[in-house]
């Protein structure tokens, strides 16, 4: 199984600057409802690690000849060389590569994975915000339904992450509550409180307006030399812990091994109905006419009100290599990380 023999990367992200630890939870201490009201805290949920909710998940036990009994199912993956990502898509100078919207069988995904595992590789293929469950309702089975499945009467998704050691999605933010669910493999996250957007050098593009210019795992001190300087919470999360992250914390995941990892979120309806043109094949026909719509006008509809709000602010960034017709819905939901 990749987490018992999975070789850590060496980190060097944590403890870095003005860091503090992620508060951490007992699930077992609590009871549902409470749990609930503890982490959503009214007006002001903070990031909070919650341990012992997942000890039942036959999830937990799924190795890597369980999944490749489902190898031939096609899935959605992008492919990083370099360690670029979704950011590199929109800059022409980039030295860094980033393929989105590829379609393999999972069994490439998984023997990546194994490659990965056995010899550093340039080019990191990764299943991103997928919902590998309705590709594959036998694993339906594995997961139970998590403590928040229904968040100020907001619609629920999820999405599942399936990738190797290395991975990294890019600090940013998104406009819905997250729960992170990690099945097997570890995570270093860090997370910016809201009130520190500007301080995190967001894109102006509108595409990107929640995506941070900066590499975190190599930070250019000459063009952001007052990053350091921002605090921030890390954690390192374990297999069997799940992580809450409230709305637009800003976040930034790199996998330290082969990683499975499931997100369940609520968001307002505008971002859940375009997402669903995923699922019928025709999203990048779709976003291209939004785009078209946008760049022509917001003001000409209702509609399109709509969707200059989601756009100039709500956007959700594409995680690690994270990018469907220039939106990303992350882990992630997004950006990539892994499940």
């Amino acid at each position: 199984m990749f987490r018992k023999s999975a070789r850590l990367l060496s980190v060097t992200l944590r403890g870095r600057g003005l860091s503090s630890d992620v508060q951490r939870l007992a699930y077992n201490a609590h009871p549902p409802t409470k749990l609930q009201e503890q982490l959503l805290q009214h007006s002001s949920p903070v990031p909070i690690v919650v341990t012992g909710a997942m000890d039942n998940w036959q999830a937990r036990n799924w190795t890597r000849s369980d999944l490749m009994q489902h190898g031939d199912t096609i899935v959605p993956v992008e492919r990083s060389h370099n360690g670029g990502d979704y950011r590199d898509l929109h800059n022409a100078s980039s030295t860094r590569g980033f393929e989105a919207d590829l379609e393999v069988p999972l069994s490439a995904v998984l023997q990546s994975m194994q490659d990965t595992r056995q010899q550093p590789v340039q080019s990191l293929l990764y299943a991103a915000q997928v919902d590998l469950i309705s590709l594959i309702p036998a694993l339906e089975e594995g997961i139970e339904q998590p403590p928040l499945r229904a968040i100020h009467d907001r619609l629920y998704k999820r999405n599942s992450w399936l990738g190797p050691a290395g991975t990294i999605t890019p600090l940013h933010c998104d406009p819905y509550f997250n729960l992170f669910c990690q099945i097997w493999g570890s995570k270093y996250i860090r997370i910016y409180d809201r009130k520190h957007a500007q301080q995190l050098h967001p894109f102006s593009n509108p595409f990107l307006r929640n995506t941070s210019q900066v590499h975190v795992e190599k930070v250019d001190s000459k063009m952001f030399p007052n990053f350091d300087q921002v605090p921030y919470l890390e954690c390192h999360l374990m297999p069997g812990e799940m992580l809450f992250m409230p709305k637009k914390f800003w976040h930034f995941v790199q996998a330290l091994e082969p990683s499975c990892r499931l997100g369940h979120c609520t968001r307002p309806k505008a971002i859940a109905i375009a997402s669903d043109c995923r699922n019928v094949h025709i999203h990048r026909h779709v976003w291209q006419l939004l785009q078209r719509l946008w760049q022509s006008s917001h003001h000409a509809t209702p509609q399109m009100g709509l969707l200059s709000t989601f756009w100039k602010g709500q956007g959700c960034a594409r995680t690690g290599s994270e990018s469907k017709g220039h939106i990303h819905f992350d882990g992630p939901c997004g950006a990539s990380d892994g499940f």
